[in-house]
């Protein structure tokens, strides 16, 4: 009893640390976007609408599976309730994105969200948790809050299933 006690403790400290850890966000780091102009994180958010920060890389199968899924999400609901904005970085090594390969995807897949590039260290730096695989997708609540960390593809619908849950 003692032993189950212990863990479920434990388990509770884990997940307060983890919850912790997902609010603190460097959302004023500014990265280049493929229009060669830097933005700031903190531009997408309106404090109306949910951000769905998804890192990705144009060499990765489940990030080219979920592409379209994205982009469909984001135009049914940059109008009214979220927006995509996609941080792409270089696979496999986690390295800087490589423009030219991500102008080409974009232009190839006729992704209409945002697009930055950066780094896997500068995902972790902004995010406050290291970045394990891609893609991963951080939801950051309309306040600024990171809420959700989803590590794998999303299809649209299962998108707008977490989002209802959340709001």
């Amino acid at each position: 009893m003692k032993t189950l006690r212990n863990c479920f403790v434990s388990g509770l400290t884990g997940l307060l640390l983890a919850v912790i850890s997902l609010s603190v966000l460097a959302l004023d780091a500014e990265l280049e976007g493929l229009d060669g102009k830097r933005h700031s994180l903190n531009e997408y958010l309106d404090g109306d609408k949910w951000v769905v920060f998804n890192v990705w890389a144009t060499r990765c199968p489940p990030c080219i599976d979920e592409a379209p899924e994205l982009d469909s999400f984001y135009l049914d609901h940059k109008d009214s309730d979220a927006i995509v904005v996609g941080l792409a970085l270089d696979y496999p090594s986690f390295g800087y994105a490589k423009r030219e390969e991500v102008e080409q995807f974009v232009e190839d897949y006729l992704l209409s969200f945002p697009v930055l590039l950066l780094d896997g260290d500068t995902v972790s730096e902004i995010f406050a948790t290291p970045l394990r695989a891609v893609p991963t997708t951080y939801i950051v609540s309309p306040e600024g809050t990171l809420v959700r960390q989803i590590t794998g593809g999303l299809s649209q619908k299962r998108l707008e299933q977490i989002l209802e849950k959340l709001k």
